[in-house]
């Protein structure tokens, strides 16, 4: 009787431990915000008055794999995005099978917690079309010409492109340069983890509750 008393007395600690190490679990989950980061495709900062009353909404996702830092096409998991103005609209995706997303040179996009961004003085351009390049969606930078531009067009119609915007009217970031992209959502913490984490929590207050009676 008691080595059984002995050993309830010790079960809040274990409950504490592994309380403790599923809300470190959960807490990683939560702050490791690069992997699969989502972001949202960014708009002129003037509005619609620069893109002929054209708006842009779509998401680029990032591999599972992927950390913060210069990217390469290898590390868009996903993209798709949707040009619209009352009566008309243009959509792109990305498909399996079509890896060209991006063409630029090393290092000259980058991913933060904060948002995507291209360099201003490198030649570089960055694409997000279909497979055939009919609708294709457009941000460039060239040192020697243009110093930037933000361009959507559709190929398959009689007046291809939707809008022009040159220099990119985007925000300028001093060491990363232009942000086309900003978070979408940071990823939350794993459910299940949360949930056990809360279980053991509420067990421990359950076996104080037993010891004080």
């Amino acid at each position: 009787m008691k080595r059984f008393l002995s050993s309830c007395a010790r079960l809040p600690r274990v409950v504490i431990s592994i309380g403790l190490g599923l809300t470190a679990f959960a807490t990683l989950g939560h702050t490791a915000t690069y992997a699969g980061q989502v972001y949202s495709i960014s708009n002129s900062l003037s509005g619609t008055s620069v893109q002929n009353g054209w708006t842009i909404a779509g998401t680029i996702e990032l591999q599972d794999t992927t950390a913060f830092g210069a990217i390469t096409a290898s590390d868009i998991k996903s993209w798709s995005w949707t040009a619209s103005k009352p009566g008309s609209s243009d959509v792109s995706a990305s498909s399996p099978g079509y890896t060209n997303l991006f063409s630029y040179p090393a290092g000259g996009i980058t991913a933060t917690a904060t948002g995507l961004y291209y360099k201003t003085n490198l030649d570089i351009n960055i694409n997000l079309a279909d497979a055939d390049f009919n609708v294709s969606l457009y941000w460039g930078a060239n040192s020697t010409n243009v110093p930037s531009s933000f361009q959507a067009g559709d190929y398959t119609s009689p007046q291809p492109e939707l809008f022009s915007v040159a220099p990119a009217d985007l925000p300028t970031d001093a060491t990363y340069g232009y942000r086309f992209a900003t978070p979408a959502a940071v990823p939350e913490p794993s459910t299940c983890a949360s949930v056990l984490a809360g279980l053991a929590c509420g067990g421990y207050s359950l076996f104080r509750r037993r010891r004080a009676c």
